[in-house]
């Protein structure tokens, strides 16, 4: 939704900034796409975090695997199952 936002207010200053011919609000367009872009860089940084974080901290799953491979001598972990060669 906010995405939706930032096109409408930079289409808006364009717009605005053409029709009066006016410098300052043509380059505020850009400013505002500036801020669109890091807001939307911001949004995925933390999406990823928020993957691994929770990947790493989910102990239950972390310790089967462990355990598994501590019991059964015949175990290979996920990257010893994929044949590189």
């Amino acid at each position: 939704m906010s995405e939706l936002v930032w096109l409408v207010l930079y289409s808006l200053a364009i717009l605005l900034g053409a029709v009066y011919c006016d410098i300052t609000l043509l380059s505020v367009s850009f400013f505002i796409l500036g801020v669109a872009g890091l807001e939307f860089s911001l949004g995925i940084l933390l999406a990823i975090l928020y993957k691994n974080l929770n990947e790493s901290l989910d102990l239950d799953n972390n310790n089967k695997y462990n355990n598994q491979s501590i019991f059964d001598k015949n175990f290979k972990s996920p990257v010893e199952k994929i044949n590189w060669l």
